[in-house]
């Protein structure tokens, strides 16, 4: 009962910290910034297009097989290869893990080390996403039970230190707002 339990906690940190990226920390306060009077809107929208789907989806899939070829499987045997090459392909190869191998250099590298290029900064990121990917097994291990756990203690302490020693008043919105689009743009 025991070991079931330390399972299910496992594979629960690992399931949060998969879907709690950089993302999801670092997008809803700016999409709070540039939504102003309109917060509550753009709250309620960022919810349900990523925690709520994200959510629904993997419980649609555990309810079909657990497969990703169990939710195509229903349309053809095709449809599910396919389905499966097109969600691989997009989520993984070609959007989530060079955004994140980008995300890892610019907030993590630059700062501190601002002469190394990314070429380096990638093929490191690469070769270790290559070795976890060769050792699936240890993944959910090591996600679940070291770096989630490391994660939501760094940002229990990040919100005990904000609560308790809030930081200085911003810019005044109007302003910070131009900046901000004048920077982006």
């Amino acid at each position: 009962m025991k070991e079931k339990f330390r399972d299910s906690l496992t594979v629960g940190f690992a399931l949060f910290a998969i879907f709690f990226g950089a993302g999801n920390l670092i997008f809803p306060p700016y999409l709070g910034f540039i939504a102003g009077q309109h917060w509550l809107s753009a709250t309620a929208g960022f919810t349900l297009t990523d925690p709520v789907l994200a959510i629904v989806t993997v419980i649609v899939t555990t309810k079909l097989g657990g497969r990703i070829d169990d939710i195509g499987r229903r349309v053809s045997p095709n449809f599910a290869k396919g389905l499966g090459v097109i969600t691989i392909l997009l989520i993984a190869t070609l959007i989530a893990v060079p955004r994140t191998a980008a995300t890892v250099h610019e907030i993590a590298i630059v700062p501190n080390f601002p002469n190394i290029s990314p070429v380096w900064t990638s093929l490191i990121f690469f070769a270790l996403t290559l070795y976890f990917v060769f050792n699936e097994g240890k993944v959910m291990n090591i996600i679940g039970n070291i770096l989630t756990p490391i994660l939501l203690i760094t940002l229990t302490m990040f919100i005990v230190v904000v609560v308790f020693n809030p930081p200085r008043p911003t810019l005044n919105s109007d302003y910070s707002r131009k900046l901000l689009y004048a920077w982006i743009y």
